[in-house]
């Protein structure tokens, strides 16, 4: 007997709620119920999952393909969701990326999220030939805006978002790429009055980042590697390992990320798009 269809007081989630089913999913080990307006179609399940299992998808689902299967009590199995089908009663769905048989696949219900829930895909990466600002929230210094010291050559992060072409990071793209990384790139700083550019570079770990004029061939220590996780940009420099990191002070250098899963506050920025 399906759990969800007895009428006790062990029933789960809202259904004894008027208007209001339940609807149990799961993705790879996560089980999670949902409350659904009950008739609700199935355009817009994809939105409720995607809030409710938000701390547990991986960084590119948002952009990839996935189906839904409902769990059919009649055939004790799970069978695709069809377009026009509507959740009038409780249900189990179940999420998988990969393509299977199933019978009837013909009416399997078949989407990209992402067309469905642009507000939350992630991440947000940068762009090649893009202006950006980096925040920092950890700097107690001004703004806490990444931006060149002109007089000492340094990154520090004392900037506001009132300095213009100070704070503004321009990502190019680099020659000669690293074998399989093909997210390498330089960070360039505008110094508009001599009309130069300067590099983002990286010494070694614990040291502060400095500044360069950029120069028409490829050195490795000014390539960087974006990551992302949620809302942050992180900037590992390739050549060390480390990741540009700022501390309450402002204070700019590069810092270790010995747990990806939880990283430092300090190697986390908002990136900005002037």
């Amino acid at each position: 007997m399906n759990c969800f269809r007895r009428r006790d007081r062990n029933r789960v989630g809202n259904a004894e709620t008027p208007g209001i089913v339940s609807i149990h999913v799961t993705y790879n080990d996560t089980k999670r119920i949902i409350s659904y307006q009950k008739g609700g179609n199935v355009q817009g399940l994809p939105s409720k999952i995607l809030q409710r299992f938000s701390d547990v998808l991986p960084a590119n689902f948002a952009s990839e393909p996935v189906k839904f299967l409902r769990y059919d009590e009649r055939f004790k199995d799970y069978a695709g969701l069809e377009n026009e089908f509507k959740f009038d009663d409780d249900h189990k769905v179940t999420i998988i990326k990969e393509a299977i048989s199933i019978s009837g696949g013909q009416h399997t219900f078949y989407l990209y999220i992402i067309e469905l829930a642009e507000l939350y895909k992630k991440p947000h990466p940068l762009k090649v030939s893009s202006t950006y600002r980096f925040w920092s929230a950890v700097s107690n210094k001004n703004g806490g805006v990444m931006k060149r010291s002109p007089s000492e050559n340094i990154v520090i992060c004392d900037g506001t978002f009132e300095e213009s072409d100070a704070t503004r990071i321009l990502v190019t793209d680099v020659k000669n790429k690293p074998p399989n990384k093909n997210n390498a790139v330089k960070l360039l700083f505008t110094d508009t009055k001599p009309n130069k550019l300067y590099a983002m570079k990286g010494i070694g770990c614990g040291q502060e980042i400095q500044t360069e004029e950029m120069s028409s061939h490829d050195d490795e220590s000014d390539i960087f590697l974006p990551e992302y996780f949620w809302s942050y940009t992180m900037l590992k420099h390739d050549r060390t390992g480390c990741y540009v990191g700022c501390d309450y002070t402002g204070k700019v250098t590069l810092m270790e990320n010995s747990k990806p899963e939880y990283p430092n506050a300090e190697i986390l920025f908002i990136a900005n798009a002037p």
